[in-house]
Formats: structure tokens, sequence, C-alpha cells
């Protein structure tokens, strides 16, 4: 598997999934998944590569997913209608951090999306 595949696997597993399936959806699955995503992208681009300084933005919004989630997941007045439009918002903002990343990667050196991992 290549590392734009595997990006591409951890975001579609984090695209596909709901919360109706797992009462710990926003409290345990969903943060896992997101960092299942962020240490894959800091595993690609080591601290002294080019790229560590672009892909630190992308980490931030990934964080502040985290962030978010454990906000709503600690909210008792959140109801399963509010749970589904953040987790709208979170699935696009995910989404968006893993296109940026293969974006830059792309940019930058498309031989780095080709590694096996």
């Amino acid at each position: 598997m290549t590392v734009k595949e595997k990006i591409l696997e951890l975001n579609k597993q984090f695209q596909t999934s709901y919360f109706d399936k797992d009462f710990g959806f926003f409290s345990y699955t969903a943060p896992n998944m997101i960092n299942q995503i962020k240490i894959f992208l800091t595993s690609v681009i080591n601290e002294q590569h080019p790229l560590r300084h672009s892909i630190s933005k992308h980490i931030e919004l990934l964080d502040t997913q985290l962030e978010d989630l454990k906000a709503l997941a600690n909210n008792p007045s959140a109801n399963q209608w509010i749970k589904d439009k953040w987790l709208i918002g979170f699935k696009q903002n995910v989404v968006h951090a893993c296109n940026s990343f293969l974006q830059d990667c792309w940019s930058y050196d498309a031989n780095i999306l080709t590694q096996v991992v």
C-alpha cells in the first residue's frame, strides 16, 4: 500500500463511520480515527522534512476537530440532531486536511505519495 492509498483509506474509514453504530463514537471511535490519521501524516513527514511546517496546519485542523469532538461528547444537551449536524462539519474538515496533505506532498515531490508503507 502506498502513502496515498493509506491516507485515502484512513479518510474513507472516517467518512463512512456513523455514530449510531457506536455509543462511544464521539468520545472514543472518532477521536481514535482522527489520531490514526495524525500519526500517519506525521510518520510520513518527519521533523526535519521541508514539508513539516506545511503539514502542521493540517494537524492543527485535525486537533481542532478532536477538541470539538470532546466538547460534543461531554455536552449532555447535545441530541442526535445536533450531533448529526456537527458530524457533517467534522467529516468535511477531515477530508479537507487529508486532501490538502496529499496536494502539498504532490506539489513538493509526488514520489512521497508512491512510497510503500
